[in-house]
């Protein structure tokens, strides 16, 4: 699929580079564990063929008068050795101005994702078919059907479904009432703390189903319980942000980002795991009806389709949209928790592919976040954070062993 010679960014993704400074760059990362240690030419000629299948990934972005561009990009395809920075920034200058770092350490394959790009479920289809394409190399009999090309892999689907006659009133205030903040000593350098759990994914789901609800909100439900216990002071909600693939509800074969927020809020009083579950279930349900979806659509497409923001010079538009998020997000939300689901590869993959875990940036409004996902009958529970406190992981497993399920845990052990 070739790409013209250049293209503007999604509704969504047309946001990333307007925040994007020196010190904050919107991204989020997976982490792929082989079964054996990486053959870096083996990855190299991978990733060569899956910029070749994904060409409107081949990109690198270039900011005009008015709006970011994504111009296609004729550098040299390259990989690193991975830093051992999770999320750190990407260097673009050094990654040939590539919006996505693939890197390599031992037997981990690491996959950095510059939000503007993809989001975590477009960002999955790009790795599935590099791995794919790399099992093919060491000799494994694969079968790549489920990565075939379709229809629409590019398209801009929040213009598709965009209503703009939904009823605005009301979005912004709902945006930005105040949340329980976590708060903490940051890191004083590039890169962020993970601790992660992993679980037999069949386990998880029977506790889940004990309490009637989905995974998602038992994981959620947990943690904000946790949040609530250590953080609490009876006033100020604990909030949840689950990003919602609206692939479910629009549907769409884009590989952009197709991705919104719903806000799940919570009284300041919840004490009880039961009483959480079921108040999280029902807020999530009512973000998830289709008239909210729209008006998440709707928002979404704001800086787009904004006559002013439309013709503004970028660089005034940049200006006021840091003022405008900061006026908006500080305090908003207590913690993110985005579920990319079960990764499923085809038959043999098992023998080439060890584990797949997904990682959320974080930062000083919120720098504790959770992401999940499960590969092969493992389920992994990421916590990241920019705190050096890490007592909300301690506390959350903690309480997982009390229902019955037991995690091996592993950290990159960061302290400072």
């Amino acid at each position: 699929m070739r790409l013209s010679k250049w293209t503007i960014t999604d509704n969504s993704g047309m946001l990333y580079p307007l925040i994007l400074t020196l010190s904050t760059q919107s991204n989020f990362e997976f982490c792929v564990t082989l079964q054996e240690a990486v053959n870096p030419l083996y990855l190299l000629s991978a990733l060569e063929k899956t910029y070749e299948r994904f060409a409107f990934t081949k990109v690198e972005l270039q900011n005009n008068l008015f709006r970011s561009c994504l111009v296609e990009n004729n550098h040299r395809v390259v990989i690193h050795q991975n830093s051992g920075k999770l999320l750190g920034r990407i260097n673009f200058a050094k990654n040939n101005n590539y919006l996505i770092e693939v890197s390599y350490i031992d037997n981990e394959i690491h996959f950095k994702f510059f939000h503007s790009i993809a989001d975590g479920n477009g960002a999955m289809v790009f790795i599935k078919y590099l791995l794919i394409e790399y099992a093919k190399l060491t000799g494994s009999q694969i079968d790549n059907d489920n990565v075939t090309v379709k229809n629409g892999e590019n398209e801009n689907a929040y213009q598709r479904y965009l209503d703009k006659n939904v009823e605005a009133k009301g979005l912004i205030s709902s945006a930005k009432s105040a949340s329980l903040q976590v708060k903490g000593k940051y890191f004083m350098h590039d890169g962020l703390a993970y601790i992660s759990g992993e679980i037999d994914l069949k386990k998880a789901l029977e506790v889940s189903h004990k309490y009637n609800c989905s995974l998602t909100v038992f994981i959620g439900a947990v943690a904000m319980l946790t949040v609530n216990e250590l953080y609490g002071n009876g006033k100020k909600s604990p909030s949840l942000f689950i990003p919602v693939n609206l692939r479910k509800f629009f549907p769409s074969n884009t590989l952009l980002n197709f991705v919104s927020s719903a806000k799940c809020i919570l009284p300041p009083d919840v004490k009880d795991l039961e009483n959480t579950i079921e108040l999280l279930s029902s807020a999530l349900n009512n973000e998830l009806k289709e008239e909210n979806l729209k008006k998440a659509l709707y928002l979404a497409s704001t800086v787009a389709n904004n006559p002013f923001t439309k013709f503004c010079p970028f660089f005034l538009k940049r200006e006021l949209i840091t003022f405008g998020r900061e006026l908006v997000t500080t305090g908003t939300q207590t913690m993110i928790l985005s579920n990319i689901g079960n990764v499923i590869l085809p038959d043999g993959m098992d023998k080439v592919v060890k584990n797949i875990n997904f990682f959320l940036n974080c930062n000083r409004r919120t720098p504790v976040n959770l992401s999940m996902g499960s590969y092969n009958g493992i389920l992994s529970v990421c916590f990241t954070r920019h705190i050096v406190e890490k007592k909300i992981e301690k506390a959350f497993f903690e309480k997982m062993r009390d229902l019955g399920l037991d995690f091996e845990i592993h950290s990159n052990y960061r302290e400072h």
